[in-house]
């Protein structure tokens, strides 16, 4: 089928369906006022079917005291003149009456009358959707004519939905809009041909569900959500289909049209936002057992420290080390559950909190045969921060570093200034590298890395440096290492009436 007759019965039938729908009076008259046509919703208010309407005048059902107020509002309508919204007394079949108001009104350009009217049930009802719909009600007239179906295929070739029409009896797609290609990464002439091609893009949970919203159509709507095969998992994109069943002049149900959306971002959005959830109440759980466990720890570690002055026992230092590890980690719980705290910060040179990290860490870098390069940029700007913090964030990133590299290697740190004058950190490994899917992922609530942890370093992490106004993001290249770049901006003066940034650098001596 020519794509252009498609694209004009899929106009024509979402016409017709939409005025089967609607519950506006929908009324076409010729010039002298006999009706040409009248929609489902007209004919169902006055309990009178369209063929014992066509060709009559359309004042026959009108009461007598309202004639002569259609005649002047309706029936002597110019082009050229506003339409004045009114209200009158239309006759039904069994010869009472129903109060109609009238919207809008607009001559065709066969001179022809159109017009939209509701029915009122009391004067409040009807001021309300007279003010209320009278707009989309004027847009709508437009669409009896070429130009009112080009917007909406303007519409349906540009949005970002994907909009389809389904015949149930051929079992085949009879329109799709051009945004479904970008979705399923398949030519739309390929599902024209034959349906069954959707299956294969379809996660196999999904396939059942999809097959029932297509060959068990309700005559209510229904919203299914289902997941589209990635080349790789991490890139598997959640769609939201909704589909409504239309029915031919007889009743019985023909056609699906279906709107379809991506929600790939909400649905990674919302586990993102469950997950940070579910921390915070872990987190507070977590908080009162370090409490807890903070006294006896402390208690144990003096008690482990006289034994080792009393007894010289060799595992006395390894006991101790392991307790300091467990203080550090509850002191971690306790970082993520405290409400955020007011900082101090100071003026601080960078360089030199990077070359006391350097410092300390190194001993342990060197037991792992890991060298640590520090390379400063002397003209990097001052921030302020909280020097402690910012120690504990690098010494995070260093030993997440040392353990990427099993076998050894070099850790670069280096500083510079960034276009926008923050002061950048850099720390640059030579390790395994992380994929792409784990990278996006690092800083969640309770993912790590590595095969044991929690997650805890960087969700510490990533909180320290947003408490600095700062930014911190990962790179990496599996088997070429991974690079951590801290954005933390520089110190900033009031001067002269206007802000500037403080030209003062951090120069380390020789």
């Amino acid at each position: 089928m020519n794509p252009t007759n498609i694209e004009t019965m899929f106009m024509d039938e979402t016409m017709n369906w939409f005025a089967s729908r609607t519950n506006d009076m929908f009324l076409l008259m010729d010039d002298t006022g006999l009706i040409k046509y009248v929609n489902p919703t007209f004919e169902k208010i006055l309990h009178i079917p369209f063929s014992k309407m066509i060709n009559k005048s359309f004042l026959d059902f009108i009461h007598n005291e309202d004639t002569a107020k259609t005649t002047e509002h309706l029936l002597h309508f110019q082009k050229d003149r506003e339409f004045r919204p009114f209200t009158s007394q239309c006759k039904r079949v069994d010869g009472t009456y129903n109060l109609v108001h009238w919207d809008t009104a607009e001559i065709t350009k066969q001179g022809w009358i159109r017009t939209i009217g509701h029915l009122v049930e009391n004067d409040k009802e009807k001021k309300n959707e007279s003010a209320l719909n009278n707009n989309w009600r004027n847009n709508f007239l437009d669409f009896t004519d070429g130009a009112g179906e080009k917007l909406l295929l303007d519409i349906t070739k540009n949005i970002t939905e994907v909009i389809s029409l389904y015949d149930i009896k051929q079992n085949k797609f009879l329109f799709i809009s051009p945004s479904f290609e970008r979705f399923w990464g398949v030519s739309i002439d390929a599902i024209y041909q034959g349906s069954a091609i959707f299956l294969d893009k379809l996660q196999e949970k999904d396939r059942e569900k999809f097959i029932d919203l297509f060959h068990n159509p309700s005559r209510f709507p229904r919203e299914i959500e289902f997941q589209l095969k990635g080349k790789e998992e991490a890139e598997a994109r959640w769609i939201r289909m909704k589909a409504i069943l239309t029915a031919d002049e007889n009743g019985t149900p023909n056609r699906l049209v279906s709107i379809s959306q991506d929600i790939t971002d909400v649905k990674k959005r919302d586990t993102l936002m469950s997950k940070w959830e579910n921390s915070g109440v872990v987190g507070q759980l977590a908080a009162g057992i370090a409490h807890e466990v903070r006294n006896p720890l402390t208690a144990v570690k003096g008690f482990v420290q006289l034994l080792a002055q009393e007894t010289g026992n060799k595992y006395s230092e390894i006991i101790l080390s392991e307790l300091e590890r467990i203080g550090a980690i509850l002191n971690e719980f306790l970082m993520l559950a405290k409400p955020q705290q007011e900082i101090k910060m100071e003026k601080r040179n960078i360089n030199k909190i990077l070359k006391e990290v350097a410092a300390f860490i190194k001993p342990e870098a060197l037991l792992n045969k890991v060298d640590i390069i520090v390379d400063p940029d002397k003209s990097l700007p001052f921030v302020n921060c909280e020097a402690k913090q910012i120690k504990q964030v690098i010494i995070n990133l260093i030993k997440n570093a040392i353990e990427a590299m099993p076998a050894g290697g070099k850790i670069h740190i280096k500083t510079h200034t960034a276009h926008n004058g923050y002061a950048a950190i850099e720390v640059k490994d030579e390790g395994v590298g992380i994929s792409k899917e784990r990278l996006e992922r690092l800083g969640e609530p309770f993912y790590s890395n590595k095969e044991k942890g929690m997650g805890l370093g960087l969700m510490v992490s990533k909180k320290i440096i947003k408490n600095h106004k700062g930014t911190i993001t990962f790179s990496s290249e599996e088997g070429r290492g991974t690079t951590a770049l801290i954005l933390l901006p520089p110190v900033i003066d009031v001067g002269h009436g206007s802000l500037r940034r403080r030209g003062d650098r951090c120069n380390l001596p020789n």
